[in-house]
């Protein structure tokens, strides 16, 4: 009877820790979506499965709530500040699974409340930080998610680590096709340096690392490459596909192009705010200059027609203001020749194919004739197409120049 039990008891533990087992780790071929049919987890959106087990996150955000990109001079800004939404998930320090943008990818994220002298980042596996860059840091690292089916993968970061105008990402995903992982590092004055592999592909001809002392400098001398592989990655971080950093501003734009005319609706806008620009009340006048700010493209091409004659001081100053945070040349935005200049630029006028008004691709059409001295076809209407024949020019300009 003794014997018998204990054979019984000894099969019975035996069958659970193989049952833990193909809980955990599930190999039997069914695929994902039938798994969790079977295990009920099905009618549990938002849920993830990690290294075998099932997750919920703490909550979702997008990287525009983790950090903040800009230009400062040649060099990236980064500024490591999460919005209230996202220190709500990771208040006092700790380490939390989030969603992150659209496609709500998982995240292992921390931004310690770190104090002056501690020196280990809370992540797991993060990328060291300089001595300088030990308070306000930002961790993120993807959690491997074994339900998710997604061919071609997008390209999204795998781990990045941000602080005070430093970033470090390594990323992966598809870029015009291939799988790739890209490696990028900027430490403001301490330079810029990215690389490229093709996934799985050792002696690949995409595989490629430059550096630079800034980042205007990686971009002038690798434009092909840094508007191939490093605009798409700054704009998921950005978090606006619509704003690329390393692409023309409106006031370069339509500094260089001046046969392009705002329209009617963005002069009408601009009209309704500049009186406030003058209003006694400081709340109001910045009200008035972050509606200026949120007009966007054709706001700019407004003021940059507008006569300074009859405008006031602070008129003008606030104009200068959104002239400059839409310009990667702000050294000549008040210099009418030196914009000019940009359309005997091949590598601008290429840009220029990608911006979203179509007067400014015709234009760009326009003069890439007079400039390759050759003629150019494409219908600036069809932004599918005028995107396209950027990848090529691009990829021609940097062969001939290297």
């Amino acid at each position: 009877m003794r014997i018998s039990f204990i054979i019984h008891r000894s099969s019975f533990i035996v069958l659970l820790f193989f049952a833990s087992i193909a809980f955990a780790r599930p190999d039997d071929g069914t695929s994902p979506a039938q798994r969790r049919v079977q295990r009920g987890y099905h009618d549990r959106v938002g849920w993830h499965m990690v290294n075998g087990a099932w997750m919920q996150p703490s909550g979702a955000c997008n990287w525009s709530d983790l950090l903040r990109l800009s230009w400062h001079g040649q060099h990236l800004a980064v500024e490591a500040k999460p919005s209230e939404k996202a220190l709500g998930l990771l208040r006092g320090g700790r380490t939390a699974a989030v969603e992150v943008g659209p496609a709500k990818d998982l995240y292992q994220i921390a931004a310690p409340e770190a104090p002056r002298r501690r020196n280990r980042p809370a992540a797991p596996n993060a990328l060291p930080l300089r001595p300088s860059a030990r308070e306000g840091y930002l961790t993120a690292s993807e959690l491997p998610e074994s339900d998710r089916v997604e061919t071609p993968r997008r390209l999204r970061p795998k781990m990045l680590m941000a602080a005070a105008n430093v970033l470090r990402v390594m990323a992966e995903g598809d870029v015009d096709g291939s799988s790739v992982s890209i490696s990028f590092m900027s430490q403001g004055s301490a330079g810029v340096q990215m690389s490229v592999a093709a996934l799985g592909v050792p002696e690949s001809e995409l595989n490629f690392s430059v550096h630079a002392a800034s980042l205007d400098e990686l971009q002038r001398n690798h434009r092909s490459r840094v508007r191939k592989y490093l605009s798409p990655l700054l704009r998921t971080l950005t978090g606006d596909e619509s704003a690329d950093l390393l692409a023309p501003g409106a006031s370069d734009v339509y500094g260089a192009f001046i046969e392009i005319d705002p329209s009617p609706r963005a002069i009408e806008a601009v009209r309704e705010i500049l009186p406030h620009m003058l209003d006694p009340d400081y709340a109001a006048r910045m009200t008035a200059l972050a509606a200026l700010r949120k007009l966007g493209a054709p706001g700019v091409c407004a003021i940059a027609r507008l006569p300074r004659n009859d405008l006031a001081a602070q008129q003008i100053m606030f104009i200068e203001q959104v002239l400059r945070a839409n310009s990667r040349h702000t050294d000549s935005i008040d210099d009418s020749s030196e914009l000019a200049k940009l359309r005997d630029d091949p590598m601008f006028l290429v840009d220029c194919l990608e911006f979203a008004d179509p007067r400014v691709r015709a234009a760009a059409v326009r003069e890439l004739c007079r400039v390759l001295n050759r003629t150019v076809e494409v219908d600036p209407s069809n932004t599918g197409a005028t995107a396209r024949l950027a990848r090529e020019l691009r990829d021609e300009l940097d062969r001939k120049k290297n």
